[in-house]
């Protein structure tokens, strides 16, 4: 059975949805499989096993010949109820996702502009110029050339989810014209203030056309969509694993962040194997991989008839597999979410913090207090942003930073190579009054400029150090 959080499924339901919303029409061929994988990104494994699905499932015929044709014949009422129940059943997705967008990627859209490589936009340019790509794969290449310039495939894999999820199914309905007009032409503009390097005009004109598509979907959803909302809508999820199945990640995380927050301390042991199976309700075989990831990150150890032990900072050098694969790979999407933090926080933060109530305020000026008192100043970079993965205005903010601050737990090797403790609480304890300061005077935005500061001071010392061990993949532009 194929995992519905596969991308040969979400390629699938991409095709089906097109076919069921009248996009495609019962004779219509659908684009080559070879096509296909340069429209959506994606391998011809992938293109191929969903066009496969599609055939199964009787949408359309495949032929060496003919190519793919579609084979189910739909009349316009059963289109239409096709179109009712999808946006019905995600109404409040969409609405909580909208407005989220230009908090979210206002200015990791500028910064993603102005890394676009002079190749790009031509690409881009005669993309436009040729307007022979249905809209809807369109807007997936356009995304694709653009925020694919920061070189952060964490970052792709949201976007990704977004425009397959959200984007594609609204400009693949046959009358989206009559709610959104020119998105070509406003992406012309934005390409041309991007060779001018007009950053301030191009954030401004960013955030217009994010506000044109969200004008566009909520007048259709008044206009058009006329069903009952379903009890249970589907909700906007994502994960930020490339393989959602891999459940000695999520193992993984949660032990580390049991430890995080001492329910495990070092020298201690953790349970068993068949302990953790039985209480964490996976595999003896899961377990065993999630350990032996603790092992290569350095957080833990493995003796011999003895069982796994945690390890102190003063030990991850020593104990850590820089080298290993899954270490680069676990550091990487450290990093890379990192990077979405810095891109995103001041706008994430001012809607936060303008969104909390005094209670929860009043407790955050609380662990302002304590984090001076224990000399951790520091940790209050990491807990500013679990602070908006908890209270963001909007869920699907809560979500993504969510998911970005699990992947943050994967820096614990970084913990031995960010230098003395007494050195680096100096340089943040001076943020700490001011920050306080802010809250105090309800400055959500000043709290803000001052978080994007201190992350900005922790990525490039973070950065710096990931150069050092060779990871320069993962060392992206930071502004």
């Amino acid at each position: 059975m194929v995992n519905e959080s596969s991308l040969q499924f979400v390629i699938y339901e991409i095709f089906k949805t097109q076919i069921e919303f009248g996009t495609y029409r019962c004779g219509d061929r659908l684009p080559k499989i070879e096509d296909a994988c340069a429209l959506l990104t994606v391998s011809l494994d992938t293109a191929r096993s969903a066009y496969r699905r599609l055939q199964r499932e009787g949408y359309i015929t495949l032929s060496k010949n003919t190519g793919s044709i579609v084979k189910a014949d739909y009349p316009e009422t059963e289109i239409e109820q096709h179109i009712q129940s999808f946006f019905a059943g995600r109404k409040d997705a969409f609405m909580d996702l909208l407005p989220s967008m230009p908090i979210l990627f206002g200015n990791i859209q500028v910064t993603a502009w102005k890394n676009v490589t002079q190749d790009k936009l031509d690409s881009l340019e005669e993309l436009i110029a040729a307007r022979q790509v249905h809209p809807s794969y369109f807007i997936m290449q356009y995304l694709n050339l653009i925020y694919g310039s920061l070189g952060n495939p964490l970052l792709m894999r949201l976007i990704q989810k977004i425009c397959i999820h959200y984007m594609i199914p609204f400009f693949s309905l046959e009358d989206y014209r009559s709610y959104i007009e020119a998105e070509v032409d406003a992406i012309s503009f934005r390409m041309g203030l991007c060779r001018k390097k007009d950053w301030a005009a191009l954030y401004t004109a960013s955030i217009d056309f994010i506000d044109i598509y969200i004008t566009a979907v909520q007048s259709f959803y008044k206009s058009r969509i006329t069903a009952p909302l379903p009890r249970q809508q589907a909700a906007f999820t994502w994960n930020s694993h490339k393989k959602a199945s891999q459940i000695c990640y999520s193992l993984a995380l949660e032990l580390m962040a049991t430890v995080g927050r001492g329910g495990y301390k070092e020298g201690d042991y953790l349970p068993s194997i068949g302990r953790l199976a039985e209480e964490k309700q996976v595999s003896a075989s899961t377990v065993r991989r999630t350990l032996s990831l603790l092992n290569s990150i350095g957080m833990t150890r493995s003796v011999n008839g003895v069982g796994t032990q945690i390890l102190g900072v003063h030990q991850i050098e020593e104990n850590c597999g820089w080298t290993e694969p899954q270490v680069k790979k676990r550091l990487s999407d450290f990093a890379y979410s990192l990077q979405i933090f810095l891109l995103s926080c001041r706008d994430t933060a001012a809607a936060a913090f303008s969104y909390a109530d005094e209670k929860s305020i009043r407790s955050f000026l609380g662990q302002i207090d304590l984090f001076k008192t224990v000399n951790r100043p520091d940790l209050i970079t990491s807990y500013s942003l679990k602070f908006i993965a908890q209270s963001a205005p909007y869920q699907t903010i809560r979500t993504v930073y969510h998911e970005l601050f699990q992947q943050q737990l994967w820096g614990y090797p970084m913990r031995c190579r960010l230098g003395d403790q007494d050195a680096i609480s100096s340089y943040y304890l001076p943020y700490l009054d001011e920050m306080a300061s802010c809250l105090e005077r309800s400055d959500a935005e000043g709290y803000a400029i001052i978080l994007e500061e201190l992350l900005q001071h922790q990525a490039e010392v973070i950065l710096d150090a990931l150069m050092e061990l060779g990871y320069t993949e993962a060392c992206t532009p930071l502004a």
